[in-house]
């Protein structure tokens, strides 16, 4: 998940694991949370592991994700070009 998203929108692996909050890292990294919830059976605490985050940033990062899917385009084809595994 975290090299699809990579390839995707063009990062390296440790930008997307960064730190930043720069729209253009953060929003890919979100997205790889999101499909790491739906993708596998990690928990929240789990995925936070792995994005050295907390288990409450990913509930909220897969609520903002849920909703951006409703109403941007780009958002739902990255989720999707993403979860295509």
């Amino acid at each position: 998940i975290i090299n699809r998203t990579c390839d995707y929108f063009g990062l390296t692996r440790e930008e997307l694991m960064s730190d930043t909050r720069k729209r253009d890292v953060a929003l890919p990294r979100q997205i790889a949370m999101y499909a790491s919830r739906k993708l596998t059976t990690l928990t929240s605490s789990g995925i936070g592991k792995v994005f050295h985050k907390k288990h409450s940033t990913v509930l909220y990062t897969c609520d903002v994700i849920e909703a951006l899917i409703d109403i941007d385009e780009r958002v739902a084809a990255a989720v999707d070009a993403i979860c295509e595994i």
